[in-house]
């Protein structure tokens, strides 16, 4: 082994560090058994949801469709905001050239190539900006690549891990564009990170902006080649730039963040504390994905960083640069403000710490750097450091042991484990500055030591029962794969229609995306307000920018287009019990378009009652009134003990005193379908949770807390229904609501709707994402063409060969056309991304003024360098 090193020469120590790293990282998951031969599988989580979009957008782009929409996400929306997430990638060209290949498989391969490249991007910039040209740079290039942010974050949103590989290539032309005014290189990877993962880029530019100014601070004036302000324009300059070519994107993305946008930007943060980031920097502290930020980066990183800080033989000004860049990143994880701004404001999610891959990059550059000066520091002070990091790790965690709610692994498991890595590492080091004669034989071992603390940690964090409950296992996967390709090529027998379906009993993975089918639930970061707005009137559950079918009622379907509901049994089939998933039709769905009232263009006040709320909207439709009615309280009867009803719209207080805390509602003497809800309930004295013991318009997994006001469809047993209400905990319900409401649906009146909104519907020819064609006949006095596709900015109008204004319908929510008179219509919808063709001009003069800035910029580099010289 050390003949081999001896002979590799230093320019190819990024092949290298490629290797290692992308083998560790393959070790790590066949260990975890999350390959194709495990137990286990990658697509879990957020990976999912990614890897479902990014398949929906390779399908389209086989298939010929458009990109920029999908009636799959929020049955319609502007795709903009996934593709610039998730979706240009290079790596992502692996899913369209390998489209039928096992998708679990693609991904890993990403993981393992991404992995590598991180460290390849690393070692680059350690040997040409840190000047660390031996093996010190595959070292803690591979360090930084295999980091616990690579490992945890980077399989569960694996998209981040483009941010990984290219903050090195953005530090390095930082450097270049700070000291020898060359920006090309800036500008061009700016431009790739925002085109790539646009949150990584804000994070990157961020660390960026910083890193520039305080090299500019610090630059000697004779070494200036031009003055400080000159240096700030051709950086804003570089930038703007990167923002030109990176326009054909970002500002369709801009401008569906001005209407799209859910929810308004605040301060709002959850900081940590600075011992529970101490504590991370150590081998195994996983704790959970929500508390600290994921930071460990080798044993080696957390010995030799404090030295940097006192390595005279370094220049100040670089130490005060990276000792001031860190120490904004690690006030960013415990001062709520800097995190929230780190996070653009946005609502806090279970992930606070994305930009933890900076820090990583930070301590292991310092380690990097200060591993070349190592001959020089006392053995002593090593032990002193030594004895001072097992006190206080054994300190903090015996205090964080006292906090109520604390969870952490720092386990005397884990303290056995550190101490040997610490005690191991420290004495390698004094071998390799006392035993001169045989360093190369001592570095060796440094590196494979190094992979195996690396690769133990992997393996460890990916196989820690924390880890494991949210990891999906492979045979119920595949299994629900199965289920879904039965559905879906059951139904597409004979259904060549456009259509929406519900699945349930899916284990949280409706990806409607995935399939590319027409579902209603999504499970984007950004969704329609609008839609959002309108399904929470009527009923639906709707948390966050997640739309769900619980709360749907039989006429929202109908509306909605809801032709299919299947029910998965993936469960059973891996319990070896053959059961195919039940697939059911709904004979009353309306068409994707069909003629309504004029009133549906005007904006009414909805109210807390969903029933009077699709009362009026079925009502604009069609004129039909009083689809619900709310129930005789006659005929509702409760457990004796269970229920003391108030007048409507005054608070109603439930006492329970049964031995298992459950009410039970019947109501009777009615065969049409009884629906409830219960507004705006307030949980007294801190009972737990009072929940729906499920209700069947409910799908599995989704929140059936009673303090969510979605409508929950009774169960039906001849001319009785049923519906179970119980504490989570058996003790006494009690607390307040605004209203409880319970309505039965007239089922005539449904079938008079349809009937009458049916006659004069749309008949469609050709449907695809962001495209219908067809044609209606008008004969009664209905004007407006409703759609039932979320109205959106972009959809252009052709009614007989002649444009057409699209209007806002029910509340700003839906798509309409008003048609002029009785007659027959050909109508052709077509989306165009609002800002893709202004944007793509922009960028092509992006790339016009790129190419003008690298001449001008390399021609009075040259004239620079002649004067010189």
């Amino acid at each position: 082994m050390e003949k081999i090193i001896r002979k590799i020469k230093p320019k190819y120590y990024w092949i290298v560090a490629f290797l290692l790293a992308s083998l560790a990282m393959y070790v790590m998951l066949s260990y975890a058994q999350m390959l194709t031969t495990g137990k286990y599988i990658l697509l879990t989580s957020d990976t999912l949801d990614y890897v479902s979009n990014i398949r929906m957008f390779a399908g389209n782009i086989l298939n010929g469709e458009s990109v920029w929409y999908s009636f799959s996400h929020f049955l319609g929306m502007n795709t903009t905001y996934g593709l610039a997430e998730k979706m240009f990638s290079p790596f992502n060209i692996f899913y369209i050239l390998f489209y039928k290949t096992d998708v679990n498989v693609i991904t890993a391969v990403i993981i393992i190539l991404k992995t590598g490249l991180a460290a390849a991007t690393f070692q680059i910039f350690a040997s040409r900006t840190l000047k660390v040209r031996n093996y010190y740079s595959i070292f803690f290039a591979v360090l930084y690549a295999l980091c616990s942010f690579a490992v945890l974050y980077g399989i569960v949103h694996f998209i981040w891990l483009d941010g990984l590989y290219i903050l090195p290539i953005v530090a390095f032309s930082t450097e270049k564009a700070a000291r020898e005014s060359k920006y090309s290189l800036l500008a061009i990877s700016y431009a790739y990170i925002i085109i790539v993962q646009m949150y990584q880029g804000f994070l990157i530019f961020v660390f960026s902006l910083m890193y520039y100014i305080l090299i500019i601070c610090f630059l000697k004036k004779e070494r200036r080649k031009v003055a400080v302000w000159k240096s700030l324009i051709n950086y804003l300059c570089s930038f703007g730039i990167a923002v030109m070519i990176s326009a054909f994107l970002m500002l369709p993305v801009l401008l569906f963040l001005l209407s799209n946008h859910s929810y308004p930007f605040a301060f709002q943060g959850t900081g940590t504390t600075l011992m529970q980031v101490f504590n991370n920097l150590f081998w195994g502290e996983i704790q959970n994905f929500t508390l600290v930020p994921y930071i460990y980066c080798g044993i080696p990183c957390l010995l030799l960083v404090p030295f940097y800080f006192i390595n005279r033989q370094i220049d100040k000004r670089e130490r005060i640069t990276y000792i001031s860049l860190l120490g904004i990143f690690v006030v960013a994880c415990i001062f709520p403000p800097l995190l929230a701004f780190l996070q653009v404001f946005e609502k806090v999610d279970a992930w606070n710490y994305r930009f933890a891959f900076i820090i990583v990059f930070l301590l292991c550059s310092m380690a990097c750097k200060e591993a070349v000066y190592i001959k020089r520091i006392k053995v002593k002070n090593i032990v002193f450091y030594e004895i001072f990091l097992l006190l206080f790790f054994i300190v903090e965690g015996r205090l964080e042991k006292l906090e109520i709610e604390s969870i952490s692994h720092n386990t005397l498991l884990g303290l056995g484990i550190n101490i040997g890595f610490i005690a191991i590492w420290t004495g390698m080091v004094y071998l390799y500055i006392v035993k001169i004669k045989h360093r190369m034989t001592i570095s060796v071992f440094f590196i494979f030591f190094m992979l195996f603390e690396c690769v133990s940690n992997g393996c460890y964090c990916l196989s820690s029962d924390s880890y494991r409950s949210i990891v999906e296992r492979e045979e119920y996967y595949y299994a629900w794969s199965e289920d879904m390709d039965y559905v879906m090529n059951e139904i597409n027998k004979n259904e060549n229609d456009f259509y929406r379906m519900v699945v349930t009993g899916d284990y949280n993975k409706n990806s409607d995306a995935f399939y590319g089918y027409y579902g209603l639930t999504d499970n984007e970061s950004l969704g329609n307000e609008r839609v959002i707005k309108f399904l929470k009137n009527m009923g639906l559950y709707v948390e966050d920018n997640q739309i769900s079918s619980t709360g749907i009622t039989l006429p929202m379907e109908m509306l909605l287009s809801v032709k299919y509901t299947a029910r998965l049994h993936s469960d059973m089939a891996v319990m070896g019990l053959e059961k195919k998933p039940d697939i059911t039709e709904n004979k009353s769905v309306l068409p994707i378009a069909f003629m309504a009232n004029e009133d549906i263009l005007t904006v009414s006040e909805m109210t807390n009652n969903s029933f009077e709320n699709q009362n009026h909207v079925f009502c604009q439709l069609s004129g039909v009134e009083h689809l619900f009615s709310p129930i005789d309280s006659r005929l509702i009867s409760r457990d004796e003990f269970g229920l003391s009803l108030s007048e409507e719209d005054t608070p109603i207080i439930f006492s329970d005193y049964s031995e298992d805390g459950v009410i039970v509602f019947r109501v009777s003497d009615t065969e049409n379908p009884v629906y409830m809800q219960i507004t705006s309930a307030d949980l007294q004295e801190g009972r737990q949770n009072l929940v729906y013991d499920y209700s069947n318009n409910m799908t599995f997994y989704t929140d059936n807390s009673v303090s969510i006001p979605f409508v929950a469809k009774l169960w039906q047993s001849g001319d009785n229904h049923y519906l179970s209400l119980r504490t989570e905990d058996e003790r006494p319900v009690y607390f307040q609501t605004e209203g409880i409401y319970i309505y039965e649906l007239d089922l005539n009146k449904m079938h008079e709707i349809e009937d009458s909104l049916k006659k004069e519907s749309l008949i469609t020819e050709r449907i695809e994402n962001g495209y219908i064609k067809g044609s209606v006949t008008v004969n009664d006095d209905r004007r407006v063409l409703f759609i039932s596709v979320p109205y959106e900015n972009g959809w252009k109008a052709i009614v007989n060969n002649k444009v057409a204004q699209c209007v806002p319908v029910l509340d700003g929510t839906f798509l309409g056309i008003v048609l002029p008179d009785k007659g027959q219509y050909e109508i052709e919808l077509k989306y165009y991304c609002p800002g893709a063709r202004c944007g793509g001009i922009v960028s092509l003069i992006g790339i016009a003024l790129f190419a003008i800035h690298f001449f001008i910029n390399r021609s009075r580099n040259k004239k620079y360098n002649e004067k010189k010289n």
